[in-house]
């Protein structure tokens, strides 16, 4: 359901990609039991267009004349022959998050600290402000923790400008 109000939120864009509506047909048409293709490369025409790529537009479909590109884009002095590929998930691909996830939760208890009430984490200063895909927007200070040792650990860092609460 995410990915259909994705498509949704993204029509007015969609609507501006020469092609795009005849892949939406393809969509509903012909590739029914398989559509996951057809809409991750809407998704993907759509942020092209939204993040300042002038010309967006898909390349028609020629079955039996060899394999084409999905989009052309172009931005300035910028062209692009785009072919969309979407990792589709595997047994193994599913037995390795699993694996990956059993070996992160061992690292993620030895890094958390808890009061009870909440749970704290130790993240590197020498990490961008979006660790793992999330953006620092606070830090509160666990209970044993001291605030000015914290702030002054971040000056000159880039979380020097993150808000730090706590005792």
């Amino acid at each position: 359901m995410t990915l259909f109000r994705r498509i949704g939120q993204m029509l007015p864009t969609l609507s501006q990609i020469e092609g795009a509506e005849e892949r939406a047909e393809r969509l509903m048409t012909k590739n029914l039991s398989q559509p996951d293709d057809g809409i991750f490369e809407l998704l993907v025409a759509a942020t092209y267009k939204r993040r300042g790529w002038e010309n967006v537009s898909f390349v028609p479909e020629a079955p039996g004349l060899g394999k084409r590109n999905d989009l052309f884009v172009d931005r300035g002095r910028s062209h692009w022959a785009v072919e969309c590929k979407r990792a589709g998930r595997s047994g193994y691909a599913r037995n390795e998050r699993l694996a990956g996830e059993r070996m992160a939760e061992r690292a993620h208890a030895r890094s958390r600290q808890s009061d009870g009430t909440s749970d704290y984490w130790r993240i590197p200063l020498d990490l961008a402000n979006d660790f793992c895909g999330l953006k620092l927007t606070g830090i509160h200070v666990a209970p044993s923790g001291r605030r000015d040792e914290i702030t002054s650990a971040l000056n000159g860092t880039r979380f020097s400008k993150v808000p730090v609460s706590g005792p």
